[in-house]
């Protein structure tokens, strides 16, 4: 994640007549920790520049100590500038003449070694030029970033890949099935173009259960997108690191030793079990295999990935009766009666675990960081997220941070998290006594998290104001800094969400599970069990090669349904430590999730499913916020699902905004800091922000 060279800079800004300088009037300048440096030039292909890892930045705020006193008045909005540093696309003019470049290049080689390919290169050229002309609609001030400019770059990127490529087979059996989701991508672009202005997520009600239709259409050809090119638009550290994820994946799915084996030496069938595995997630799949980072023998690694800060201990925070989170609607409701039904209430809740570290022995100063962790509201705890807080702490010294170890859905539902939440803020912010005894007296809050922790982040802050509404003694907090966050929690459709598609971290599957297990009940209903159904009467899980991956215009539509295979001694042994199945699945049955149900079902599902989660606090981009004087920091990725709910939460938010957009690196890539420098990188940025955040 490297900036571009102040003078490669100044060349590609003085063709852009509408950008801004890149110090401001205020003398914000660069953070001192990015260094500037060139992308690397292709010798073989000039035009072409080998992949690094940040969307460059201009108009930042300096870098102050943060130990420093209250007295700053709040900071001015700031902007952060978005440009591509792969191959130096600083402009919409840039880009269409990459593009023109190489399907001018591919077209003319294409035509005799795969005409089948060029023909589909072709309507790929047709769909982006029309993609391009209204792309900067949707940008956020200057910020040249959106879900549709992504899907530009990323048809950049394959093109690349097909530009290197001189096997005439890998042509007609690799790159096709990839261009032809490419191509049935953009035809989704232009579908959620139709149907909405400069919304990102302005598509209609119709447009997701279409998506659900399309995308398991495509799945004979994500077999193939999961295999040779999976990833090809991330860094190599991270491709390398995801290519070993999906593979531990796919192993610990199988459910047998010999089948485990088969799929270590056999990309093309690891390749189809993790698709489908992408399109057939269950909750208890989801939480038993993120849950891996949860084990003993992942905990003791963790000393070897991360030396542990001076000041690493537990605190258990004690619930509170006076607000609680409406369980309906967005409001927190207050309670001055401290009878005895209230405290017998409050005991029975258990204390809140939480993690304090800090990269000295004795906090000092007023200032704290509270941090919540990510996982689909369903998984990990803030130990597994210690790969990369003991390096915060140090970073951040002598201020503390707090990482909250909420309880997981689907076994507690909104607002269960949440207000565990509001009871750590608001004890961290009283004057018990045992908050001193910590050595600290917070004053200066930031609350931070990564993907579901952002959500929750913002969340708090919304039921933080709304109770210093009816009370103005509570402490606000400084800011709020969220890290590739989903932010609306309805199943609308965006181009950004298109791909959960390719994603091996956040497929749609995973998304959709995650977001039934949190979702508030409604009607009543007990929603705590996802949906599934036993799945006896279908067709048995077969592999297939790429010689038979059929055109999506073919009749053949009847998916496999049945991976992993059904229950052996392996897989009863794996049900038996959690890691895979819940303790409520049976040996014989192989669980369907919701979304794969009957049509009608799914709808009706989608509609229940939609009117649970237009609470603000549940989906925060719905919020209408009504103050001016808490910051917002978004650290959001150029292909991420979650990228439009960043741009479209920065265009509403009242205060001071900073849009922070990266390239190269996948969602969740905080967690893999030991693995990935590109990704240690964007940790630093992370935490600069943090830091910007306590000033």
């Amino acid at each position: 994640m490297l900036l571009s060279s102040y003078n490669c800079a100044k060349r590609l800004l003085s063709r852009r007549h509408h950008h801004h300088q890149c110090t401001s009037t205020t003398g914000h300048r660069p953070i001192p920790t990015l260094r500037q440096k060139l992308p690397q030039r292709n010798n073989r292909h000039p035009y072409i520049y080998t992949p690094t890892t940040i969307i460059s930045s201009c108009q930042l705020p300096p870098v102050v100590d943060i130990s420093s006193s209250l007295a700053s008045p709040t900071p001015e909005p700031i902007i952060t500038t978005t440009e591509d540093s792969m191959l130096e696309l600083t402009t919409d003019t840039r880009l269409p003449e990459q593009l023109d470049t190489l399907f001018d290049t591919l077209d003319t080689r294409l035509a005799v070694d795969c005409p089948e390919l060029a023909t589909v290169l072709h309507e790929l050229r047709q769909g982006t030029d029309e993609v391009l002309t209204y792309v900067h609609e949707y940008d956020f001030r200057d910020v040249e970033a959106n879900g549709f400019r992504s899907y530009v770059r990323l048809v950049l990127r394959f093109l690349q890949v097909t530009h290197e490529t001189r096997d005439l087979r890998l042509m007609s059996t690799h790159l096709l099935p990839v261009a032809i989701v490419l191509r049935t991508g953009l035809g989704l672009c232009k579908r959620f173009r139709g149907t909405s202005d400069d919304n990102l997520f302005g598509s209609s009600a119709d447009d997701f259960p279409y998506l659900l239709d399309v995308f398991a259409e495509m799945r004979p050809q994500l077999d193939v997108v999961y295999d040779a090119y999976a990833n090809f638009w991330l860094c190599a550290s991270m491709k390398r690191a995801l290519n070993g994820f999906t593979a531990l994946m796919a192993i610990v799915a199988a459910g047998d030793p010999r089948l485990a084996a088969r799929l270590l030496v056999d990309s093309r069938m690891r390749a189809q079990a993790v698709a489908h595995i992408a399109q057939n997630a269950t909750v208890e799949f989801v939480k038993g295999f993120w849950g891996l980072t949860e084990t003993p023998l992942a905990r003791s690694a963790l000393p070897l990935l991360a030396k542990t800060p001076p000041l690493a201990r537990e605190v258990y925070v004690p619930p509170q009766t006076r607000w609680s989170v409406s369980p309906v609607e967005a409001c927190v409701l207050r309670n001055d009666d401290d009878d005895a039904d209230s405290t017998s209430h409050a005991n029975r809740r258990p204390l809140i675990r939480c993690r304090l570290l800090c990269g000295s022995e004795q906090p000092s100063g007023d200032a704290l960081v509270l941090h919540i962790h990510g996982g689909g509201f369903v998984s990990q705890t803030p130990d597994s997220h210690e790969v990369y807080l003991r390096q915060w702490a140090v970073q951040l010294a002598p201020v503390p941070i707090l990482s909250v170890d909420y309880t997981l859905s689907p076994e507690a539902k909104y607002p269960i998290a949440l207000q565990q939440l509001l009871d750590v803020y608001l004890w961290l912010t009283s004057t018990d006594a045992a908050v001193a005894e910590l050595g600290i007296k917070p004053r200066r809050v930031v609350i931070c998290g990564d993907s579901a922790g952002g959500n929750l982040s913002l969340a708090t802050c919304l039921a933080i104001h709304d109770a210093w509404k009816q009370d103005a003694h509570i402490v606000r907090p400084r800011g709020i800094v969220c890290f590739y966050t989903p932010l609306l929690l309805q199943t609308r459709a965006s181009p950004s969400r298109l791909f959960t598609a390719v994603d091996t971290l956040l497929p749609l599957g995973v998304l959709l599970a995650c977001l039934e297990a949190y979702a508030p009940d409604i009607n009543g209903q007990n929603n705590n069990n996802p949906s599934t159904v036993n799945d006896d009467d279908e067709d048995e899980f077969e592999f297939v090669t790429v010689d038979d991956v059929p055109p999506l215009d073919s009749d053949h539509t009847k998916l496999p349904h049945d991976w992993p295979p059904r229950s052996t001694p392996w897989s009863r042994m794996r049900r038996t430590f959690r890691h895979v199945r819940g303790p409520d699945n049976v040996a014989t049955s192989s669980p369907r999730p919701w979304y794969r149900q009957p049509r009608p079902q799914v709808l009706n599902k989608l509609t229940r499913l939609n009117a649970a989660t237009e609470n603000p606090f549940v989906s925060p981009l719905l919020a209408e916020p009504d103050f001016t004087d808490v910051a917002l920091y978004l650290v959001a990725l150029a292909y991420d699902a979650c990228l439009d709910d960043s741009v479209q939460m920065a265009k509403k938010w009242k205060g001071a905004i900073n849009l922070d957009v990266l390239d190269d690196l996948p969602h969740g890539f905080l967690n893999f800091v030991s693995v990935s420098a590109e990704s240690r990188r964007g940790s630093d940025l992370c935490v600069d922000r943090v830091r910007q955040a306590l000033t």
